[in-house]
């Protein structure tokens, strides 16, 4: 009676710890209402190496209306791939300024090793789910506000 207690209960400790590790890192993840062609966004920020890193990797999908804005030290020319991608994006460049100077389009998961980057230094990168640029009209030009 015991083990089958002691094995139940590693059963249900094991299940709370997987099944609230996704729960934790959202609540250590800081998000914040960006506004983009009069549309507001919610958008997790990754603005240390590691969540830069691991990106959007490996969810399943990203809702609509959210995205992922990339925070840089510095205005540099970045490189994104879809590794460990499991829906398309569009990736939006953003400069010092906030202004658009770059937008991938509808980039497929199927397109690693490939990578994508801006052709000037950018401060920040929103990563949206794939056609929403082409969806709301965002163009190069238009400036994102938070």
């Amino acid at each position: 009676m015991k083990l089958l207690f002691l094995v139940a209960f590693v059963c249900i400790a094991g299940f709370l710890v997987f099944s609230l590790k996704d729960s934790y890192i959202t609540q250590e993840s800081f998000t914040e209402m960006v506004s983009l062609k009069g549309h507001q966004l919610s958008v997790e920020i990754a603005d240390t190496p590691a969540k830069q890193g691991q990106g959007l990797s490996e969810r399943v999908s990203m809702k609509e209306g959210e995205g992922m804005l990339f925070v840089f030290q510095h205005p540099h020319i970045p490189s994104f791939w879809m590794k460990d991608m499991h829906f398309p994006l569009d990736i939006i460049w953003i400069d010092e300024s906030r202004a658009i100077v770059g937008i991938e389009r509808n980039v497929p998961t199927s397109s690693f090793p490939q990578t994508f980057s801006p052709t000037q230094p950018v401060l920040y990168v929103l990563e949206l789910n794939a056609s929403w640029a082409d969806r709301y009209g965002v163009v190069v030009g238009d400036r994102i506000t938070w």
